[in-house]
């Protein structure tokens, strides 16, 4: 889990639950035995202003989260659910999940929420035929998104004239390759 204060003195923090009694967020329609990736604001007191999850039918971990300039939470983690609902805005960085799923891989995940009522603003996933996770996300005062994670994957999507190496080092004995995502209105450059 992780946390993180906004500028209007609220503290967020991020993590999964298998717990079926906390309220899902619209869109997601299937009610998970498995984890979902869980959020919950608290005010400068420490009292809970609102607690949700996010999440398809499979587990879904959440693993970092920053706050953006309008103070709403930005969520990273990684999701193993083939179904796991896309709301993204027309013309946005989509993904449908390219790995198998279930129990076996998963895709980088990441979700903008509302900071008012822990409503999902947007979500996506990122990733390729492997095991890819986004560990840790950052907000700069452009409102980019900087997001660095791992991959097992040799076809990670990668953007722009810019990316520093898209070479695969391999999956042998556990070895991953780090990822740098930049994302700009949810477009990866």
């Amino acid at each position: 889990t992780d946390g993180a204060y906004s500028a209007d003195n609220n503290y967020y923090t991020e993590g999964y639950t298998y717990s079926s009694l906390l309220p899902k967020n619209p869109g997601q329609e299937v009610l998970s035995v498995y984890a979902d990736i869980m959020i919950t604001k608290f005010d400068n007191n420490g009292l809970e202003i609102w607690k949700t999850k996010f999440g398809g039918a499979y587990n879904d971990f959440g693993q970092g989260i920053a706050i953006d300039n309008n103070n709403d939470p930005i969520v990273v983690g990684n999701s193993y659910s083939i179904n796991w609902p896309q709301n993204t805005p027309s013309g946005a960085y989509t993904h449908a999940m390219t790995s198998q799923g279930g129990s076996t891989w998963s895709d980088a995940a990441i979700l903008k929420f509302k900071k008012l009522t822990g409503g999902v603003t947007w979500s996506t996933l990122m990733g390729g035929s492997g095991a890819d996770v986004f560990q840790k996300v950052a907000v700069n005062s452009s409102n980019n998104i900087f997001v660095v994670g791992t991959t097992e994957t040799s076809n990670f999507p990668y953007y722009g004239n810019n990316s520093f190496n898209q070479s695969f080092s391999g999956n042998i004995y556990g070895r991953k390759n780090g990822v740098i995502v930049k994302f700009t209105n949810l477009y990866p450059v």
